[in-house]
């Protein structure tokens, strides 16, 4: 099994798939992924995204069968076009919906990804970041992302971030900001408040 997406380094080591793919943002980087999964020859291709690129990639990659939802004026592109329900679930419970079309085992809604060793580089990384920024030690950490792609809404009012940081440490626990580059602004709007 082929895992393709952006969000494809948090799968590694979780056994979930035999290839990991990154998917990245920039298109020129894009188009070399895609030849690359493309070569590996996918039967089926579940799309999670209901975008009308995440649709023609899956027929560029040469899916036979191609399953997603209806939206975006793809349906024509999708072997098995579902519907969207109205109203939407949450976002887990439609991924869920793909892969009971496929006959998956649906049974347990919640993600389980198992942390990286104690001594695994990527976790080393994170605790010398941690300290640099004052937030190592013992003390409960709460992480807050700042920003999300594709739009505000999936994004707390500045105010409220503000607010959650000031009441966080009296229950003892350190925030810490979270974000990409283009989130630098808010962080330093959150830190100056």
């Amino acid at each position: 099994m082929l895992l393709a997406g952006p969000w494809v380094e948090l799968l590694a080591g979780q056994g979930l798939g035999d290839v990991l793919v990154g998917y990245p943002r920039a298109w020129t980087a894009r188009l070399r992924v895609a030849d690359t999964v493309r070569d590996f020859r996918s039967d089926t291709v579940v799309l999670l995204p209901n975008s009308f690129e995440a649709a023609a990639a899956a027929v560029y990659w040469r899916g036979r069968r191609r399953i997603g939802y209806a939206a975006d004026g793809r349906s024509w592109l999708l072997t098995d076009a579902l519907p969207l329900s109205a109203p939407r679930p949450h976002q887990v419970d439609e991924y869920l919906r793909l892969a009971a079309h496929l006959r998956a085992d649906t049974a347990t809604r919640e993600p389980r990804l198992t942390a990286p060793e104690p001594e695994a580089d990527s976790r080393r990384r994170v605790r010398d970041l941690l300290r640099a920024c004052g937030a190592g030690g013992d003390r409960p950490r709460i992480g807050v992302h700042l920003g999300a792609a594709y739009g505000p809404a999936k994004v707390w009012a500045l105010e409220r971030v503000v607010e959650f940081c000031r009441h966080a440490p009296e229950r003892g626990a350190i925030p810490v900001l979270l974000g990409a580059p283009s989130d630098a602004r808010a962080a330093a709007m959150c830190c100056a408040r």
